[in-house]
């Protein structure tokens, strides 16, 4: 199964526990735009989380819904951050994590660092890129697997660990919505998962 240790450390949780990430805004001219976009990767991440043959499908159907059913990604938004930059967004991340404003109830997250650790920036050329991709398609539905839609995801530097030489350029990556619920799981409180499996852009991270 998919997740099976997202699924477990879920089943040890309270039930209103979540898992998922926070989502920085930085572009604000088309909201129609970036309502598709992020549908688009939220889907694109559920559609991971499904039984990938008849023997998944009959054992394992309630653990993926619950997986599904938990999942979220947290907007935040404010128009004096349009335009800002990736790194820009990453001191506002940072700041809001040491003061606890970006959750009302941080309890409600998994604890395994996911929360404190990532975010995703979105911003106009990210909406571009979607947009070529999304406009071109011939298929009455997308392709989870094989469209290369991406989202940037970025590391932020937890205070108790000192950054060294070989963190240089890897703030960020490009990864595909459909193998994030596997980076998650590989990277599960692990504070140097992060680096393991970093692929450097252009290219994008598509699975382990």
């Amino acid at each position: 199964m998919a997740a099976s240790r997202l699924y477990n450390q879920l089943q040890r949780s309270p039930p209103n526990t979540r898992w998922g990430l926070y989502v920085y805004r930085a572009t604000y001219e088309d909201q129609s735009l970036w309502e598709r976009y992020m549908e688009y990767v939220h889907n694109a991440v559920l559609s991971h989380l499904q039984p990938f043959d008849d023997k998944e499908r009959e054992s394992d159907a309630l653990r993926y819904q619950k997986l599904r059913d938990s999942f979220r990604l947290v907007i935040r938004e404010d128009k004096a951050w349009d335009n800002l930059t990736l790194l820009q967004m990453r001191e506002i991340f940072d700041r809001s994590s040491l003061l606890n404003v970006n959750e009302p109830d941080p309890t409600s997250w998994l604890t395994c660092g996911m929360d404190r650790w990532y975010f995703v920036y979105v911003n106009k050329e990210t909406l571009m890129d979607f947009q070529a991709i999304d406009d071109s398609r011939q298929a009455p539905t997308p392709n989870y697997l094989k469209e290369e839609v991406t989202f940037i995801i970025v590391h932020t530097q937890p205070g108790w660990r000192e950054p060294d030489d070989d963190d240089v350029g890897k703030e960020w990556q490009y990864m595909c919505g459909y193998w994030f619920s596997q980076f998650y799981e590989l990277t599960y409180r692990d504070s140097d998962g992060w680096f393991t499996l970093f692929i450097r852009p252009p290219h994008k991270w598509n699975g382990y």
